[in-house]
């Protein structure tokens, strides 16, 4: 990222501090793929949105990129910091994945595997930090809010899908909203009315999803029992060649 997205970055982390000190604040994310707060706390996936991102949009030749030489700047990783902190002092954050959410993002390793920009050994720690966001997920829907502030947090699996990332971010003084374009980045509004409806459609949203934050032991168990069985049945290994 260059000092321009960086500055932008700033002054969006300095709106959600700004959210997180009014009385009441709420982020509401309806996501396609892995929301940031997410993504973030698995580095090595938030890496394949990266080079995703570099392989559609970058400048670097497609048949020199390599997942391996893919890092965040330094910089970058500070910033991004500041985001987590500050996502977790809002008072009450929700989460809606699309369905099919990790099933793009085994789609997306799986083509870079096959044109050899993913490798063997990447793909093998790519699946055990999968395994590692789905105990995330769990985490949160077992506990329902973030470690460090206590603060609430409802994850919910949209029935329908949706075709692209949508959020709201609302406190006493502030209003954005957002939607995603292409695997980074986003649009972003801060007309209150422009939120309103962001709002509106993301909560509208909830009535076509399954709340698992809280849901019976049983219906968790088969949810992250479907979402293993998804990756182990179409996630690329070498044996599927043998």
């Amino acid at each position: 990222f260059n000092e321009t997205d960086l500055n932008m970055s700033h002054s969006y982390i300095k709106a959600i501090d700004m959210a997180a000190d009014s009385s009441y604040s709420e982020f509401g994310i309806a996501a396609n793929m892995l929301p940031l707060h997410i993504s973030l706390l698995h580095p090595p996936l938030y890496r394949v949105y990266l080079l995703k991102w570099l392989y559609q949009f970058g400048r670097a030749a497609k048949d020199k990129l390599r997942y391996s030489e893919v890092q965040v700047p330094r910089e970058e990783v500070k910033t991004y910091q500041l985001y987590l902190k500050a996502v977790e002092r809002i008072k009450y954050t929700f989460f809606i994945w699309d369905s099919s959410f990790l099933i793009s993002l085994i789609n997306d390793i799986n083509f870079f595997y096959k044109i050899s920009i993913i490798n063997l050994e990447e793909i093998l720690m790519l699946k055990q930090e999968i395994i590692g966001l789905l105990d995330t997920i769990r985490y949160y829907a077992d506990y329902g809010k973030f470690d460090s502030t206590g603060n609430k947090v409802e994850v919910y699996i949209s029935i329908l899908n949706f075709d692209t990332s949508y959020s709201y971010l609302l406190g006493d003084n502030i209003s954005i909203s957002m939607s995603s374009a292409y695997s980074l980045g986003a649009f972003t509004s801060q007309e209150k009315d422009s939120c309103e409806e962001m709002k509106q459609w993301i909560m509208g949203l909830k009535k076509s999803s399954v709340l698992i934050s809280g849901a019976s032991e049983r219906e968790k168990i088969r949810f992250f029992n479907e979402q293993r069985e998804i990756l182990e049945k179409r996630l690329i290994i070498e044996e599927d060649y043998l």
